[in-house]
């Protein structure tokens, strides 16, 4: 097999998302081909060990391609994606503006050194909320969100891998804020709902972490009155940790808490859908609790349209992820 050959090989397995075996094939063909050039081999293997969660072993490869040439850019600007993960925005910094220079047109550099934060997020969202994304738009979405996050100093874990929670959190419908529905005409979209609610309610998860992690819905939803301000809603928090979360109703005038059940209570679910079925209000739901608990409340949901409500009917009820909107 010459090189031109691996290289589509190679990039099939990797568009079907069988990664290891992709980087079984590269390794082999190594092997079999020692003395002949394999820097553009080598430097694909580095790309899909990183991909596959080993950024340390892709940051040794892309080290020792870069002394052999130091003017690949291309080299440059992925060992600086490989750098962000492991936490060196400064020496990636350095290495995006270096390929750069040499290479206006290497799109890897410009997408972490310029563009707009607001309208990568847009494009972010419109993947996600239009069917599930195929293996290689996760790797695109993966390096797209990276670059979001570099561009406005933050700094993910790597520990979680290089498409997180975290990642497709920023790329949840209430994000820097992107207007609700914008370039969104999906089920997904919660601006109707929101200007048709009286109140919005928040069930956070029973799990302390993700609880205190998915306030930041309540941030992001404040952002959204300020761009649309004929939505704003009262909003009430209801978690096993009110008393502990009181702070946060003390920054939002709008935010009121209280406290349903107790942690890692085993009915949490019941509990919620009860009281969301006792609110007389046209409700927004939301919760980044477990998928048991969306489907409780979204039970209630539908007894509602289905015309069983105890009074008034109660409004969408969406599932926000753990840690959401971060």
């Amino acid at each position: 097999m010459d090189a031109s050959t691996l290289s589509r090989e190679q990039e099939a397995l990797v568009n079907a998302g069988d990664l290891a075996l992709a980087e079984q094939v590269l390794e082999a063909w190594l092997r079999d081909h020692d003395g002949e050039d394999s820097f553009v081999p080598r430097l694909e293997l580095a790309r899909v060990r990183f991909w596959r969660g080993r950024p340390r072993q892709a940051r040794e490869l892309l080290e020792r391609l870069l002394r052999e040439r130091p003017g690949d850019t291309w080299t440059a600007s992925f060992l600086a994606q490989v750098e962000i993960a492991l936490g060196d925005h400064e020496r990636a910094r350095e290495l995006l503006e270096r390929a750069l220079a040499f290479d206006p047109s290497n799109h890897e550099a410009r997408l972490f050194l310029g563009g707009d934060v607001h309208d990568d997020v847009l494009q972010v969202r419109r993947r996600l909320t239009h069917g599930a994304p195929s293996p290689r738009a996760r790797i695109e979405l993966g390096a797209l969100c990276s670059a979001i996050d570099f561009r406005r100093g933050r700094r993910v874990s790597i520990q979680h891998g290089p498409l997180t929670q975290a990642y497709l959190d920023r790329a949840n419908l209430w994000l820097d804020g992107a207007e609700i529905g914008d370039d969104v005409d999906v089920p997904a979209s919660l601006r109707a709902a929101l200007l048709r609610a009286e109140r919005i309610v928040y069930y956070t998860s029973h799990a302390f972490g993700d609880a205190v992690l998915g306030l930041s819905a309540v941030t992001a939803l404040h952002r959204f009155f300020e761009l649309c301000p004929e939505a704003q809603r009262p909003i009430e928090i209801v978690s096993p940790y009110a008393e502990v979360l009181g702070a946060l109703a003390e920054r939002h005038p709008l935010v009121a808490l209280r406290g349903l059940s107790r942690p890692r209570d085993p009915e949490e679910a019941a509990i919620a859908a009860e009281d969301l079925r006792r609110r007389r209000e046209r409700t927004v739901a939301v919760t980044n609790a477990g998928p048991h608990v969306s489907r409780a409340l979204l039970e209630v949901a539908r007894d509602h349209a289905r015309g069983n409500p105890p009074a008034r009917p109660t409004g969408t009820c969406s599932r926000i992820p753990p840690g959401s909107i971060a």
